[in-house]
């Protein structure tokens, strides 16, 4: 028998290069409202990404997998939107800190 894509053959577990979804969810949407009929799976999924992001429900790296991009893609798409990335003082602080811990050069 060959394995399921993303399945390894021995054990049937995930490939280690493999993003495994777990949770499906159907959602039903208006007809008539005509942007929602004209949109794709993937537009729609970009979308909800973006909007979710921007409401801080879901982390950069979160939506961009929602997104199904790469993390420098997203963050390419939120910057054509005019959508900043999360960083706070907080972030900063962290950032710099971890800085002062590098070994001097």
């Amino acid at each position: 028998m060959a394995a399921r894509p993303g399945m390894t053959r021995s054990d049937e577990l995930p490939a280690p290069d493999c993003i495994c979804y777990r949770f499906r969810m159907l959602v039903t949407l208006p007809d008539h409202i005509p942007a929602l009929t004209r949109m794709s799976e993937s537009e729609l999924k970009h979308e909800l990404a973006v909007s979710l992001y921007a409401a801080r429900k879901l982390t950069l790296i979160q939506a961009a997998d929602l997104a199904q991009k790469g993390f420098f893609e997203f963050q390419a798409l939120l910057r054509d939107r005019r959508i900043p990335q999360h960083y706070d003082d907080a972030d900063l602080d962290h950032d710099l800190a971890a800085l002062r811990e590098l070994p001097p050069r």
